[in-house]
């Protein structure tokens, strides 16, 4: 990753101006306002797509202060020539890109191995059936103190990405709500396969009419997710942490509020095989629809193993509410509290939990292998070594 210089600009009411930045080696390109969202949106792509820049020469593109449409078209970005906009409320790029038409592509689109970074910008995708707000696939991309929204009708992904994305400060939202789709999926972040580095953000998912809301999906992936805040709410299910794939994911200081449907509730889930997942420092406050299952953390692969320290979770609503289920596989939980309505700790035949110096408030259900050392109740007892 090149170092990106430090530009200073001025603000200028033209349409398009080229100036140079403090750096001799890099452009800056303003691209204004005309009034009108359609015109500004061509002068944009315009701008951006007769850009060039190199590691030596790189170029900033900065649109203004107003609604940048693209239509139907994406903005694809190139190496070198980074999008930068005056602030994430007020420089607003949106598109109705159809994915099930242009697959790979959302309002924004980085081809792999593409080395550029986006700031200081809202993009938002509108279209009626799926899309993405941004898609990503190369490793070398940099995004920060952006608004990634997708307002879609069938599939609503916010950020969608395959390759290791680096975002920080970022409010990422996932809106799907048509009316005669089944399912209706509204994702915030999905990242298959792309050990994403992601901080500071913010992520909502729901709509009104999704049936399978997630936080985060991760199928594949090796991501680190430190200080991210997820809020989501779905029709039938809702997922805060999806795992699957083989992922190998470290989840740290961050929170998930999730109201789930008549199905399904659940802050961190893994299934598939030979996840490993780290999850610490973090908040799970459960909850389902009358007729769903409300979990805060579950196991369900038989050869995944989850590590939770220093994590509280709990599942407070719906007709089953479990602070955490070994389906399959192991869980360790360390210096942690777990409580649940129906049980703090459910652990299946032939699944095995250990927990240490932990809080668990509710009663236990074990039919495999646990083993407490250090534990208590909700009323400060101490639990046997069996749990």
């Amino acid at each position: 990753m090149r170092t990106r210089p430090t530009v200073v600009l001025l603000l200028l009411a033209a349409v398009l101006v080229a100036l140079p930045a403090a750096s001799a080696r890099a452009t800056t390109i303003i691209v204004g306002c005309s009034g009108t969202p359609t015109t500004d949106g061509a002068n944009l792509l315009s701008a951006y797509n007769g850009a060039s820049g190199s590691a030596t020469a790189p170029v900033v593109v900065q649109p203004s202060a107003c609604l940048y449409d693209l239509g139907t078209s994406t903005l694809t970005m190139q190496s070198f020539v980074d999008l930068i906009g005056i602030g994430r409320n007020t420089t607003i790029i949106t598109s109705q890109v159809d994915r099930t038409s242009s697959p790979n592509s959302g309002t924004i689109t980085v081809p792999s191995g593409v080395d550029a970074e986006i700031a200081n910008l809202t993009i938002r995708n509108e279209d009626t059936t799926a899309c993405y707000a941004v898609r990503n696939a190369s490793s070398d991309f940099v995004i920060q103190d952006s608004n990634l929204e997708a307002t879609c009708g069938e599939d609503a992904v916010a950020l969608y990405t395959v390759a290791s994305v680096r975002g920080i400060g970022l409010v990422l939202l996932a809106d799907a709500s048509a009316e005669e789709a089944d399912p209706v999926r509204a994702v915030a972040l999905e990242d298959v396969g792309g050990d994403s580095v992601v901080s500071n953000t913010l992520m909502t998912s729901g709509g009104a009419t999704a049936n399978q809301v997630f936080g985060v999906i991760l199928d594949g992936s090796d991501a680190t997710l430190d200080e991210v805040s997820i809020s989501a709410g779905g029709d039938v299910s809702a997922t805060g942490f999806s795992i699957s794939g083989g992922s190998t994911p470290a989840i740290s200081n961050s929170k998930a509020f999730v109201t789930g449907g008549n199905s399904l509730g659940a802050g961190v889930d893994v299934s598939g095989s030979s996840n490993v997942v780290l999850v610490s420092d973090t908040r799970l406050v459960i909850g389902a629809g009358s007729g769903g299952a409300a979990y805060g953390v579950r196991n369900q692969s038989s050869s995944s193993s989850i590590q939770l320290i220093d994590l509280n979770a709990s599942a407070g609503s719906g007709s089953t509410q479990v602070g955490v289920q070994v389906s399959n596989g192991l869980v360790n939980v360390d210096r942690s509290s777990a409580s649940g309505g129906t049980n703090s700790l459910v652990v299946s035949s032939g699944a095995t939990a250990r927990v240490g110096v932990s809080k668990l408030t509710g009663s236990r259900s074990i039919s495999g292998t646990a083993t407490c050392v250090g534990a208590y109740d909700g009323g400060y007892t101490a639990i046997g070594t069996s749990c």
